[in-house]
């Protein structure tokens, strides 16, 4: 499961730029911004995020470990259906 789904732009399917922003920096890139949904996110170990890369202007996966420093998993499903999907 990859986490490209966000607020702003919805699925990516649909062709929007992600609103989040990978940076590199000295020791690889810095990611910022929020996405809406992953399944099974609290699950997985590992997670392929989409993010524009500032210095290359193109939409780039990056393989984020979930004890990543800054990585969070909000717990905001409140909706029954949705809750057994672990998004």
């Amino acid at each position: 499961n990859r986490a490209v789904s966000e607020a702003d732009t919805g699925s990516p399917t649909r062709g929007g730029r992600p609103a989040t922003h990978a940076i590199k920096t000295k020791d690889g890139y810095k990611l910022n911004g929020v996405k809406t949904f992953t399944s099974m996110s609290k699950a997985l170990t590992h997670y392929i995020v989409a993010a524009f890369v500032e210095d290359i202007q193109e939409v780039g996966f990056f393989l984020i470990h979930r004890e990543t420093k800054g990585l969070e998993i909000a717990d905001n499903w409140n909706m029954l259906g949705m809750r057994a999907t672990e998004s």
